[in-house]
């Protein structure tokens, strides 16, 4: 299969399109004469389609005209808000008003005695003639209502008192400037009747009072619908009860329908008709909403539709009758053709078919060029959707997918490579993720160069890229994998930095393995999963992955329980001097005691749990097992136990505080404890991991770094971690019985930790010729079964006088 490659940006293909279409309808205009049966049955076509857009064009025409009324409305509301504002400031300013209101010149009752009242009514009225409003009430400071004009005012004094209260709230804090007292204003229901109510406070000599003025806005409604031909409605709704006050519709069922409607419905069907709903909330308080909805029919859409589907099949019957003899020759040999192949590539490109090109055929040259165009448009939208143009160029995982899909089609055998980088992150946070980007644009083009001719790749999204080979069988997928693993270890220079990769790969093959796209790229992800838990280089597939993968899941749910339920033990491995044998202490490991499943070993669930937060609370149970027993341990002979500490640990800044606090619950010693990570957890963050240890090691803990060897601790850094021992990686000490250079790399690592001052402990001895070698390269410590398998505190009780007895018995009397 051959390898796709992205076509080069096009230029835009909208313009283009647009200057062949102009083009192509002046040359069918001149020869209208000459064109084909073809053309005019399409007309039916366009009839069917143009139609419901004009239909959609009307609607959305309606739409605007609403959206626009309502912004009238808006704007003439606060227009009309801020001259009625006006109209009352004028009032107050007013001599008789001001008069009226001077506590001289009131009877003894003050200004709403009863001897005063009937004239702050008549006050009222007077200036109501003038400033046009239909509703006024005086009010004491406490905003209760006192004068009301018309005193026979329909409107309940408990709505007054509402509206007062809460505009006379919203004027709290406002200040003065000058004379001019603060003002508010609001659309309310009054006794069933629709008003902008203004709230002024009146500044009297002797105290502070208010006047609430209302202004009917029945007749403004009625003027924006003679203005804009838009219907109005305003509706109030109370404890949730709707309520028509005002509306401009005759019809009572539409009006009752559009008082219920539901918030945030555009449309209602009424007297036979389709209605167009826009909703405007002009009061929203707890107790109460007022809201203008605006509504347009959308019969005159539908006429339209009629008229233009009439006058379309007129002009379409015409034009057949008239040029249905001279059309059929020119359709059938020049038309035809060019027009299908245009459409069928349409169509094609409109399900996502870009890999065919789109053929230039006859001679019309406005049709070649739209052809053209057309295909230009494929090309453009093949390569954004099938290629990662932003980074490596290479086609993506939906490419990937449909290439997989139509070699699994041919019935031959196919295999599937997923490559993934290891430690990709610490190379984002080590040296930038601009560095991370030029890494993964470098190991495409290392793709490009060592697969082979037939093979498709892809990237796959992050660090994880896919080889396909047709035709390939397991035994020659491993081949490829090896040889492209092999190119990708080459090392890279990265703004100076020299970045030695390592690239793990699964694989699967189909149809032994899998019988569709996303289920071989889902296994060939799981084994390259695996890879990575299990530090391999390649993996296959294994259906047991997909059993482990989800007995896994359940057992790490299990395990979050497991705390809480006393089912985890700790056990103890002792650590011994390889150069008097001494017993110098023990390493703490974690052990699931699983009421079902019996003892679950480590490696099942504590990688798992190193993926999440769980693994903090495991150290923390771990640490706390140990030093409730510290005392305990050293009445053995177990002067020192080393615990493992985690990266999330590691990343941690309170883990210091944790550990102090548990010392200080069992009056521990820090010193007679040591904690150890690994290379990978310091190197992933390494200047907040130098910040946690050093914090550790000021508290007294000996510091190790465990697996030591596995070659991402740079010897520039190590130097400049805190740490008291290193601990040689087993599979080095594991090696020096059937290789010579494992010996070799075994001895450097030694003579490196010395020469940092630094003890060195070998883990995974497993026989005394081990023992001896390492006794004579130097190392100080083992720890492995040849001295004693990890056991619980009661058996390392026995071993350690079992082992006493045995070294009385050994010694000359």
């Amino acid at each position: 299969m051959k390898q796709a490659n992205p076509p080069e940006r096009a230029p835009d293909f909208r313009a283009v399109l647009l200057r062949n279409l102009s083009g192509g309808v002046k040359l069918l205009v001149l020869v209208l004469a000459t064109t084909t049966l073809l053309v005019l049955l399409m007309q039916w076509f366009v009839v069917s389609r143009t139609v419901p857009a004009v239909e959609a064009n009307a609607r959305e025409a309606i739409d605007e005209s609403l959206l626009v009324a309502r912004d009238v409305w808006v704007r003439r509301n606060q227009e009309r808000t801020a001259e009625q504002m006006e109209r009352v400031a004028l009032v107050q300013r007013d001599q008789g008003f001001i008069e009226a209101l001077n506590p001289a010149s009131q009877p003894p009752g003050g200004l709403f005695g009863p001897g005063y009242l009937p004239t702050l009514v008549d006050l009222l009225g007077n200036f109501g003639e003038r400033s046009g409003y239909s509703l006024a009430v005086f009010a004491d400071t406490d905003g209760t209502p006192k004068a009301v004009h018309p005193p026979n005012s329909a409107v309940p004094a408990a709505e007054l008192a509402a509206v007062l209260q809460r505009l006379k709230a919203g004027l709290a804090g406002q200040p003065r400037r000058g004379k001019v007292t603060p003002a508010a204003s609001e659309v309310v229901a009054l006794g069933g009747m629709a008003y902008r109510v203004v709230v002024k406070e009146l500044g009297t000599q002797d105290r502070q009072r208010w006047m609430l003025v209302a202004f009917p806005i029945e007749e403004e409604l009625r003027a924006l619908r003679q203005d804009l031909r838009v219907h109005l409605t305003l509706v109030s709704e109370r404890d949730g009860v709707s309520r028509t006050l005002i509306s401009t519709l005759a019809d009572t069922r539409l009006v009752a329908l559009l008082s219920s409607l539901a918030p945030g419905a555009a449309q209602v069907d009424a007297v036979g008709e389709t209605w167009r709903v826009r909703s405007h909330a002009l009061l929203d308080v707890a107790d109460e909403r007022v809201v203008l909805r605006l509504a347009r029919s959308l019969a005159p859409a539908a006429a339209e539709g009629q008229r233009l589907r009439g006058e379309l099949w007129t002009f379409a019957v015409l034009g057949l009758a008239a040029f249905t003899a001279l059309m059929a020759g020119w359709s059938r040999w020049f038309v035809t053709p060019s027009l299908t192949a245009l459409v069928n590539a349409a169509r094609q490109v409109g399900r996502q078919d870009y890999d065919a090109a789109v053929p230039v055929l006859g001679p019309v040259r406005e049709f070649r060029q739209l052809a053209s165009a057309l295909d230009t448009m494929r090309q453009d939208l093949r390569a954004e959707e099938y290629f990662d143009r932003r980074l490596t160029q290479l086609p993506n995982r939906l490419h990937f997918r449909r290439e997989l899909d139509k070699a699994l089609a041919q019935g031959r055998p196919v295999a599937v490579l997923v490559l993934g980088l290891n430690r990709f992150k610490e190379v984002n946070r080590r040296i930038g993720y601009a560095a991370g980007d030029r890494l993964l644009q470098a190991m495409a083009e290392r793709l490009r160069r060592v697969v082979r001719p037939g093979a498709f790749t892809a990237r796959l999204g992050g660090d994880l890229f896919a080889v396909m080979l047709p035709g390939a069988d397991a035994k020659a997928a491993h081949f490829a994998a090896r040889r492209i693993g092999a190119e990708l270890e080459q090392p890279l220079e990265l703004d100076g930095h020299r970045v030695d990769r390592q690239a793990s790969i699964g694989i699967v093959c189909a149809p032994a393995q899998a019988d569709g796209a996303d289920q071989m790229l889902a296994r060939a992800e799981l084994a390259l999963s695996v890879a990575k838990q299990r530090r391999e280089a390649i993996t296959h597939y294994d259906p047991a992955f997909d059993r482990e993968s989800e007995a896994n899941l359940a057992l790490l749910s299990e395990l979050r329980h497991a705390r809480d339920n006393g089912e985890l033990r700790l056990h103890l491995q002792p650590k011994v001097s390889l150069h008097d044998q001494r017993l110098v202490g023990a390493e703490a490991l974690l052990r699931w005691q699983h009421p079902q499943r019996g003892l679950v070993p480590p490696g099942h669930f504590i990688p798992y749990a190193e993926d999440t937060p769980l693994i903090k609370d495991l150290t923390l149970w771990v640490f706390e097992a140990v030093v409730a027993q510290q005392l305990a341990l050293r009445q053995l002979g177990i002067p020192s136990v080393s615990i493992n500490l985690s990266t999330r640990d590691l990343m941690d800044l309170d883990l210091p505080a944790k550990l102090d606090s548990l010392l200080l619950k069992y009056q521990a010693d820090a010193s007679g404890l040591c904690l150890e990570t690994t290379e990978s957890a310091v190197m992933g963050d390494i200047g907040r991991a130098c910040q946690t240890l050093q914090r550790l090691r000021e508290r007294g803990f000996k510091l190790s770094i465990d697996d030591f060897g596995e070659g991402q601790t740079s010897m520039r850094y190590l130097k400049d971690l805190p740490v008291h021992e290193l601990k040689i990686d087993m599979v080095f000490i594991k090696g020096m019985q059937t290789d010579v250079r494992t010996e070799s790399i075994v001895k450097a690592l030694i003579d490196v930790g010395h020469q940092y001052g630094l003890s060195v402990v070998a883990e995974g001895v497993e026989n005394a010729a081990v023992a001896q070698r390492l006794a004579e390269l130097g190392c100080d410590e083992g720890q492995g079964w040849h001295f004693g398998k990890p056991m619980p505190a009661a058996e390392l009780r026995s071993w350690t006088q079992a082992r006493r007895q045995r070294q009385t018995a050994v010694q000359p009397p």
